[in-house]
């Protein structure tokens, strides 16, 4: 029986913080992301673009290797560990029908980086309106997945191809483009280097996409 002091302090149960807030707490190890890789084509082309604009522009920055050329479409943010996201996220982009898209750049420019570095990217072109219709659908069906939207900040499709303290404004380039036929779940591994490939999945001819829900993307994909 309790005294009628314990009486007048009855115990409370404390709420266990989530795992969200715990990985938050604690730094991050991974970082997440769906991209769409380059073929080999389009990555010698890009990889002889990098270096002749570093020379030209007087660029420092050591070019993105080959095997990292890419147009990231999602986010799923900086985790601690590989968490239980994973499966609910190759859930979510298995659930539904995805068709291949066409990237195409044909600009360069700079974007404001972190500690001072600036990201020399590719961009423009006619691919980027497939390319944000593809980016739309993939937050709209994580969100419904309840992994949340990606990241928040606009969506700009384009190809890092180095850093370096020096801004570059929009300037115009020799076109590259390559039709992307596969969607790739990416682990990132902080302060490593290290990319790993977790899943694939097929980008497939013709159509809207198909799923649970139908999507109006606005734009044309590849037939």
């Amino acid at each position: 029986m309790l005294s009628n002091e314990a009486s007048k302090h009855p115990i409370r149960m404390t709420e266990q913080p989530s795992i969200d807030a715990m990985e938050r707490a604690l730094q991050p190890t991974d970082r997440l992301f769906f991209a769409i890789y380059r073929d080999t084509a389009a990555a010698r082309r890009i990889e002889r673009l990098a270096q002749r604009l570093r020379g030209e522009l007087g660029l420092k920055g050591r070019p993105i290797v080959v095997e990292r050329l890419r147009v990231t479409i999602c986010y799923l943010g900086n985790r601690v560990g590989v968490p239980q996201i994973v499966d609910a996220a190759r859930g979510a982009a298995g659930s539904v029908v995805l068709p291949r898209v066409k990237a195409a750049f044909d600009r360069a420019a700079s974007f404001v980086g972190r500690r001072g570095k600036r990201r020399f990217v590719r961009l423009g072109g006619e691919g980027p309106s497939a390319l944000k219709a593809l980016q739309h659908i993939l937050r709209d069906v994580f969100a419904r997945a309840g992994l949340g939207g990606g990241d928040e900040q606009p969506y700009t499709p384009h190809v890092s191809l180095l850093y370096d303290t020096r801004g570059v404004d929009e300037i115009a380039v020799d076109a590259v483009s390559w039709t992307a036929r596969e969607l790739v779940l990416v682990r990132s591994l902080l302060g490593q280097g290290k990319h790993v490939t977790l899943r694939r999945w097929p980008l497939h001819n013709g159509g809207a996409p198909r799923g649970p829900r139908r999507y109006d993307s606005g734009c044309s994909f590849v037939a």
